[in-house]
């Protein structure tokens, strides 16, 4: 196949991302905190999200468009029809991770006024399943782009992201649920399924 088929398919799984995040946003912005965060750490947090949204559609967008050409890797097909499932198997279980939270669903770490813990779906075996599908679309972002330069930048602003808010995360939830949370972590994975002997 030709870069030219890649760059339109990339470009509908960006757009696929931004149509199945958009609901969960605009609804997000009427919803009320119970505990907002520091303004420190909103500000870093805010920009961490500001540099994954340049990183993840913004940086695409421009090899879609023909601008960015450096980086460009030797990639086989496969590799690259690999990476659409990959971006869809990602897009599907963000879709199913943000319809599970409902109401709980923050775009920063925080604790929403009648938030409950959610142990059914994908979150039964999973903790954190949207972070799962972030790493399988950034990973899928490297393959159909075949590009070096697409994939690190994607991928490095989300492994900053996803570092800077897992632990603050997770103390955030045991301190909201307690000993409800610790047995919530002890069965179930952080990003994949815990597997049980």
């Amino acid at each position: 196949m030709d870069t030219y088929f890649y760059q339109i398919v990339m470009s509908v799984l960006i757009l696929g991302f931004l149509v199945a995040r958009a609901p969960f946003i605009l609804k997000y912005k009427k919803t009320y905190k119970k505990h907002a965060p520091a303004p420190s750490t909103l500000t870093v947090d805010k920009a961490l999200v500001g540099l994954n949204s340049v990183a993840w559609v913004v940086v695409p967008l421009l090899w879609c468009s023909g601008i960015l050409t450096a980086g460009g890797m030797d990639i086989p097909d496969v590799a690259r029809f690999a990476g659409i499932l990959l971006y869809v198997g990602g897009l599907l279980m963000m879709w199913a991770s943000n319809y599970f939270l409902k109401d709980n669903w923050s775009a920063i770490v925080e604790v929403r006024e009648s938030h409950e813990l959610i142990q059914r779906g994908i979150y039964r075996y999973i903790r954190h399943p949207m972070y799962t599908a972030f790493y399988m679309q950034v990973f899928g972002l490297l393959l159909v782009s075949s590009n070096l330069l697409v994939g690190l930048i994607a991928i490095g602003s989300w492994q900053a992201l996803y570092m800077y808010r897992i632990d603050k995360e997770e103390a955030l939830l045991v301190g909201e649920f307690g000993e409800q949370y610790v047995k919530y972590q002890a069965s179930t994975g952080r990003l994949l399924p815990k597997i049980k002997a």
